[in-house]
């Protein structure tokens, strides 16, 4: 009986006399089966491997490839540009992404492009460099980006289209009750005027609401106009600006310290926060607490009170859309802090939340990058 042995096919090599010998101690069959591609150039810039996936995704024969220069998987307008920029990588190799910060393409045989992401690594192969790339196709990545841009800017322009329209006839609302009110005089009513106070906190309410949902609409955009903040003056002009009734007592913990942050996005969630603690205190005297520390890479905040707390049952779900710890008719709109959590979240920040059942206070503690 004749005896038979199999072999997983290597990666392709090039021609005999070419680089092969090179690369014959290479763990090729592994290249081979990689779900990316793979190709290794040499220092005159023609490629002397290539894997399957690579083929695969260039849609070439593997003779199409070898010994050819490295600029043949470009776009042509691109060309011309390659050789220099291979010169200076060779001069100072290190592994690395090609291109960081910019879009790349790579471009198929019958010249139709397609957006990929390229690693370079050096490695030596008989004491000469040569340069192992991984190139990947992102086009169903970039499709899916394209599609939630769309989406995002869809609902973006539905909210600011949604919010004019419905200001509008709100505030007419607002001017007939007031009307009503005028026209009845003194003469009212107890429980008449109770149902008209409640008809004016309901579009007091509507109308925060709408300023919620565009503030919420912003809030995943980073805010590029990063300039020094002092952080005492930024405290400072919140609790200027802030309606803190006389009975709540505020303290402060922060060092006169200068960051670089987007003031703009960070004022907000400070007021917010601010604003959070006051709004669901249970009594009429109150204890708030704002402590800010540096670290190395980031700021760290904390808002603190004495209120009743959050039962931990609700401590996820209060960081949702429209949805609070309470049902009071002060309870607000429910967007505070989802858009503040947001902003954070943005600007490469986190929040978290401490309060435990059977215990007074929460403490929020959220981090801010320094840029």
């Amino acid at each position: 009986m004749n005896s038979s042995s199999t072999s997983t096919p290597a990666p392709t090599t090039a021609p005999p006399g070419s680089h092969t010998p090179l690369l014959s101690h290479l763990p090729l069959s592994v290249l081979d089966r990689a779900p990316t591609g793979f190709l290794i150039v040499n220092g005159a810039g023609q490629i002397v491997l290539v894997n399957q996936h690579l083929l695969t995704i260039f849609k070439h024969e593997s003779n199409d490839f070898l010994g050819q220069p490295v600029e043949v998987l470009l776009p042509e307008n691109i060309r011309h540009h390659h050789p220099e920029m291979m010169r200076k990588y060779f001069l100072s190799p290190e592994v690395r992404p090609m291109g960081p910060g910019r879009d790349l393409f790579a471009a198929r045989k019958d010249g139709t492009t397609f957006p990929v992401e390229i690693g370079l690594a050096p490695i030596e192969l008989n004491g000469e460099t040569h340069v192992l790339a991984t190139i990947s196709d992102i086009s169903e990545r970039k499709a899916a980006e394209q599609k939630l841009r769309c989406a995002n800017e869809s609902l973006q322009e539905f909210v600011y289209v949604a919010s004019h329209d419905l200001r509008s006839p709100l505030r007419g609302i607002a001017d007939l009750l007031n009307w009503v009110v005028d026209d009845l005089g003194a003469e009212v009513k107890p429980e008449v005027s109770y149902n008209l106070d409640r008809i004016a906190l309901r579009i007091n309410r509507l109308e925060t609401l709408i300023s919620d949902l565009l503030s919420y609409s912003r809030a995943g955009a980073v805010d590029s106009d990063i300039s020094k903040v002092n952080l005492p003056d930024l405290l400072n002009r919140i609790l200027e600006l802030q309606a803190i009734p006389p009975e709540f007592k505020i303290t402060l913990d922060v060092p006169n310290l200068s960051i670089r942050a987007s003031r703009t996005p960070l004022e907000t969630v400070l007021r917010n926060l601010i604003a959070n603690a006051v709004k669901h205190h249970d009594k009429e005297t109150g204890l708030i607490k704002i402590q800010a520390k540096a670290g190395i890479h980031c700021t760290h905040f904390t808002v603190s009170d004495d209120g009743p707390g959050i039962p931990e049952k609700y401590q996820e779900r209060i960081f949702k859309l429209f949805q609070t710890a309470t049902n009071s008719e002060r309870r607000g709109t429910g967007l505070g802090l989802s858009i503040s959590r947001r902003m954070i979240e943005a600007h490469g920040g986190t929040i978290q939340l401490k309060s435990k059942d059977g215990e007074r206070g929460a403490s929020f503690s959220f981090t801010w990058p320094n840029q």
